[in-house]
Order: structure tokens, then sequence, then C-alpha cells
């Protein structure tokens, strides 16, 4: 490679990362991967280690969560932390779409154009049972999903090194899409190519080994775990709270417009490898084929587990097999506006017409699409004032917070408890969201739903409102804005439950208000 290419790809890697930090800054988050850093990092926050809402961080494991303590610890603050993680995605997912782009059409332009619009208007084929998380709080699927993009865009590069590299990131950071990307790409290896670096091999075999015995050693914090599994208040749990495994056993539940989409993809990809005659190297088409490999199998999987659910064994229908459908999701909708480009290309080839301008009629295109949607752009770019602005006010709350000097547990609406974590390192007694995650630990269901009850006087059958993964905020209002001072008083002498932090429209009967800002803070005691 010459130096001129070189400054080339150094200077698009440069723009992507600005317009990744550009677009980044329109979307604020208190991620939740910060929250479970500090919990695991920070003893001071937990004094008891028995506490719910620990144990549901604490043995979470991620290398994710040991990079943030790592910056943490170097002096970045929880604020640039945030920023970092959402411009990280982001930048993850633009490079995906922007490489896969350059390999089929060779124009850094428009290779740019698309990327930047599709990530920019939030382009995917949508959710299954799980969602397509581009921007959100939810720092482990958000970056999960960004990281397969790139990895999609990396497989073009004809070095199936940088691929693994990245597979093997994603492994230490999001074990489940990291075992499904490594498989689906050493299957489609293994089928395509005849050739086999065995240093490379040997290399990626290395640091893969690492990453399993990271999790090895951290499996040793499951004996943190001394509670007993019921199966009697698991299967109430699945039944009536459980909101991404127990979607199955009719037609209704089906994302028809979903599995539409990826079926014409698929048609794509088939008609493209049949007539293109213009890639003789194997590598070439490596993406494609790992994409349909990918869509294929997972695809199966889901309807499969739509249809005969009780087939798979409980470890399986933990780490929600449907997601896997979902990998494809925001590389998809970029690519079959490229596939669709080329197909038309090779008609015009074909009939030999001249397909030059081709290229920038869907520039043009795509162009149009995004003046067709300023208004979202528009929108999208005026909330960063909003966010600038919001971010001073919960600067100054939380510097309020801090200046109480508050002890004990913390009580929370869900949105706002790893904010309280984040900002004030204040333990909380227990979020309602959490219920989300007891699939993965069916040993904390019975101290949840006694929780539960205890808090908010119901049990799990008695959720209004459904197979949510957890307790929607309009109820938790309700409940707690029905309980008298007893209650709270209640909660105060069983838990040292000292403080409630709600949404400025909540209104507890508790007398000591002591912040009426952009929330409520009520001392109990």
């Amino acid at each position: 490679m010459s130096i001129s290419e070189k400054t080339n790809q150094l200077l698009i890697a440069l723009f992507l990362v600005i317009i990744a930090s550009i677009i980044s800054y329109t979307y604020y988050f208190d991620h939740s991967a910060l929250a479970i850093s500090l919990i695991q990092n920070d003893a001071k926050i937990y004094e008891d280690k028995t506490n719910l809402f620990y144990l549901f961080y604490k043995i979470s494991p991620s290398f994710l969560f040991d990079l943030i303590n790592l910056l943490y610890k170097i002096g970045i603050n929880e604020e640039q932390i945030n920023i970092f993680l959402t411009s990280l995605t982001t930048f993850f997912s633009l490079s995906g779409i922007y490489l896969v782009s350059k390999y089929l059409t060779s124009s850094t332009f428009f290779s740019l154009l698309i990327s930047c619009v599709c990530i920019l208007l939030r382009k995917n084929f949508g959710d299954v049972d799980y969602p397509t998380l581009m921007f959100s709080e939810h720092t482990m699927g958000q970056i999960g999903q960004s990281l397969c993009t790139l990895i999609f865009g990396l497989l073009t590069l004809k070095n199936l090194l940088y691929a693994y590299l990245f597979c093997i990131f994603l492994l230490s950071i999001h074990s489940v899409l990291g075992i499904w990307m490594i498989g689906v790409i050493t299957v489609t290896s293994y089928i395509t190519l005849k050739k086999f670096n065995y240093k490379k091999i040997s290399f990626i075999s290395l640091f893969t080994l690492i990453i399993i015995f990271y999790y090895l050693n951290f499996l040793s914090t499951y004996n943190e775990i001394s509670y007993e599994f019921i199966e009697k208040d698991y299967k109430e749990f699945f039944f009536y709270i459980e909101a991404h495994r127990n979607n199955y056993g009719n037609l209704n539940i089906f994302n028809f417009n979903y599995i539409t989409q990826s079926l014409f993809l698929v048609i794509l990809i088939m008609i493209f490898l049949k007539y293109d005659k213009n890639s003789p190297s194997i590598h070439n088409n490596l993406l494609l084929k790992t994409l349909l490999v990918s869509i294929i199998f997972s695809s199966l999987i889901y309807f499969t587990y739509k249809i005969f659910p009780n087939i798979f064994p409980n470890y399986v229908v933990k780490i929600i097999p449907q997601r896997f459908f979902l990998v494809h999701s925001i590389i998809g909708y970029s690519l079959t506006i490229l596939l669709i480009y080329k197909l038309l290309e090779l008609i015009l080839r074909y009939f030999k017409y001249d397909y030059s301008l081709l290229l920038k009629i869907f520039s043009i295109i795509v162009t149009l699409h995004l003046f067709q949607q300023h208004e979202s752009v528009n929108s999208r770019f005026q909330s960063f004032k909003n966010i600038q602005d919001n971010l001073v006010k919960e600067r100054i709350f939380w510097k309020k917070v801090n200046d109480l000097n508050l002890t004990g547990y913390v009580l929370s609406n869900n949105p706002t408890c790893n904010k309280v974590i984040i900002h004030t390192k204040l333990p909380i007694l227990f979020c309602f969201y959490m219920l989300d995650y007891l699939s993965y630990f069916p040993n904390l269901v019975t101290p949840s739903k006694k929780i539960t009850h205890d808090i908010l006087d119901i049990s799990f059958k008695d959720v209004k409102n459904r197979n949510l993964g957890g307790i929607i905020d309009p109820e938790i209002k309700r409940i707690y804005e029905e309980k008298s001072f007893e209650n709270w008083k209640y909660l105060n002498d069983k838990f040292f439950l000292n403080t409630v932090i709600v949404p400025n429209d909540w209104t507890l009967d508790i007398e000591n208000l002591l912040l009426d800002d952009l929330y409520k803070v009520y001392k109990i005691n």
C-alpha cells in the first residue's frame, strides 16, 4: 500500500470519527455499562453484598466494564465516558456500512454518503423479539449490534485476521453475539476457502483462550448467589413478566416486515453471487456468503423457536436465540440498496449499456431521501441544544443531592436508577427493570419476587402491564403515590431505605421533600 493510499484511509477514518462524534452529540445517555462498572469496581457503594441490585450487576461479566473502570481511574469523568461509549458504537456502525459500500461500489463519496445517511436516519430492518439497538442506554446490546456491523464490513478486506480480532473483542464484551459471529465466519470460511494460514489461526486461538479464561474466572462470582432456585416462582415470572422468550405459539407474534426484508436480501445475495462474474477471488464474496449463512441459520432458529420452543434446553432459551436473527439488521438495510445498484449495473453491463451514470443517480436518490427526512434531521440536531441545557440542569441537580450527604438505600423509578449510581454513588435498593435479567439468574427469582411484594405490595401475577420484562413506570408511579407514610416508614425500618428520588410530576406521601428540581428527593427518616 502506497503512502498516499494510507493517508487517504487515515483521512477517511478521521472523517468517520468526526461524523460519529457529531451524530452522537445529538444523543445523551447515562449508559448502563457505566453503572455496572462502578458497582463492580467500587466496593464502597454496596456494603451489603447480598443486595439484589448489586448481585445482578456484580455477576455480569464483560471486558467493557474493566475498560470503563480504566478510563474512570485515569481521570475521565462520567459525562465524557457516556459520550465516548455512544460515539464508539456509532463509529463501528458507520465504518461497517462504509466498508461494505466501498467494496461493492469502489466509490469513497457514495460510501461515506450512504453510511452517514443510514446512521443519521437510524435505518435498519426493525426489531424481532429483541430490539435493534442503535442509540440506547442499553450499552451491551448497542455495542454488540454495532460490532457485528463492523465485522461484516471487515470481511471485505480479504484478510480474515481483522474480522476475527474484532470477533474476539466482541466475545470479550458480548459473549453470545461473539460466539455467533465466530461461528458463522468459521463455517463460511471452511466451506469457501481452500487455504488456511495456521500462524494466524494459532494467534487468534491464543486470544480466544484468554477471553475464555477471563469468563471462567468470572464464574467464581456466581458463588455469591446464595439463594435457592424455586421452579414455581420461576414459572410465574416467565408467564407474567418475561418479555423476550415467551413470544411464541401463534402467527401474530411473527415480525413479517422484518422477515420479508431479510428474505428479499437473501434473494438479492443469491442472484448477485450467481451472476457476478467480476469477482474471481474467493475472498471477494466472503462477506455475502457469511451473511447468507448467518441469515439462513438464524432464521431457522427464529422460526423453530417460535413454533417448537419446548425443544430448546433452558440454557439456550436464556440467551434469547431469536436475537441472532437481528445481527444483519443494520448492515442489511444499506446492503439491500447496494445490491439493487449492483444488479442494475450487471443488467446494464450485460446489454452493453452505459452504466457510468448509475452511481450518480443512486447518490441523488439517497441525497433526496435525506432531504425528504429533513424534519427528522432538523429535530435531531435541534435536540443538541436541549441536551446541553439538560446536562447543565443534571449537573446542578446531582451536585445538590451530593451536598445533602445522604446515607442508606435509595429507591427510584426505572430510568433514574443508573443515574443515582453514576452521579451519587448511593446504593439502589431495587429497580424493577432488573426483572428483565432474571432469566440469566434464575436463583434470584424468588428473592426478587419477595422484594417486589415488599416494595409494591403486588406479586408477579398482579402486574397489570404483563410481559414487558419488568414493571413499567406508570404502574410504579400509581403504587408509590398510593402509599401512606406508614408504608414508607415500614420500608425504612426493614431495608434502611432513607431516600426516594422520583420524577418531578410524582407526588408521594412523605413530608420531608428536600429537592424539587428535575426530580423530587424525599427523605423518609
